[in-house]
């Protein structure tokens, strides 16, 4: 199936991730799903943000926002009701039927933030279920932001940190159509105007195929436990009272989808 010519979707966990990708939208048009929503903090704008980016790149009618809320989801983590997560792979699965794509996009498994690696574990369990029922659908992903396992390691964004990957390349007129709407997010967004520049290379954007027998209760090789850092400074900081780890509460997740069979 080419990448080129098929009915394509992207899932996203936070509104801002799509200006990552803002080539392939600007090429392709795709249907796009948001999966959180963000009331406070460095990102509360970026739902208002990607609303007026969605209707500048005539995408009014294809974005669907979920509103999954964030700190509702971090309370059901720490509870251990994980019910509350497994309704976004329901969510995600109805999206899929109505929007019918034979591609899907999503953020990558990085172990960077939990829900970045939230949605694409629900992502996943979408696509089987409608793979299941006969449909073909292509799932990949796209990277965001990850470490490597060393102690120097800087994070890296917007590329994967093992090197592999396929890169879409943007034509001279995409690449300064995505550069003045970055000006614009960086204007709007405290959140995008800080990690922006991280993003070295604008002309290219990532992604790879998910492979089918990845195993989601341990950590891509080679990467760092970083929302398990974030977590503790989080704590620290006093926003919550336990921290949000990778093995006592992402891992507890994925067997909960397992005895469901997914």
């Amino acid at each position: 199936m080419s990448v080129h010519s098929s009915r394509k979707g992207f899932v996203v966990g936070h509104p801002a991730h799509l200006l990552t990708v803002l080539g392939m939208l600007i090429r392709w048009r795709p249907h796009i799903l948001v999966l959180t929503k963000i009331d406070a903090g460095a990102g509360a704008v970026q739902t208002d943000l990607i609303r007026e980016i969605g209707s500048t790149l005539h995408l009014d009618d294809k974005i669907t926002f979920c509103g999954f809320d964030e700190e509702e989801s971090y309370q059901n983590a720490l509870s251990g009701n994980f019910s509350h997560h497994l309704e976004w792979a329901g969510k995600i699965e109805g999206w899929l039927k109505e929007v019918r794509p034979d591609q899907v996009y999503g953020d990558a498994f990085e172990v960077y933030n939990f829900h970045h690696d939230l949605g694409r574990l629900m992502l996943d369990a979408a696509v089987r279920r409608r793979v299941k029922d006969g449909c073909q659908i292509e799932n990949f992903e796209f990277p965001l932001s990850s470490q490597g396992v060393g102690s120097d390691e800087p994070v890296k964004y917007g590329e994967f940190t093992d090197g592999s990957g396929t890169p879409f390349v943007l034509t001279d007129e995409e690449a300064k159509r995505k550069s003045k709407i970055g000006d614009l997010a960086r204007e709007r967004d405290p959140f995008v105007k800080e990690v922006a520049p991280a993003f070295v290379d604008i002309s290219r954007e990532w992604y790879r195929a998910i492979p089918s027998d990845r195993d989601y209760t341990v950590p891509p090789r080679g990467l760092r436990l970083f929302y398990d850092e974030r977590g503790a400074k989080q704590v620290a900081a006093g926003k919550y009272t336990e921290v949000i780890t990778f093995r006592e509460h992402f891992v507890p997740i994925v067997n909960g989808l397992a005895s469901m069979g997914e």
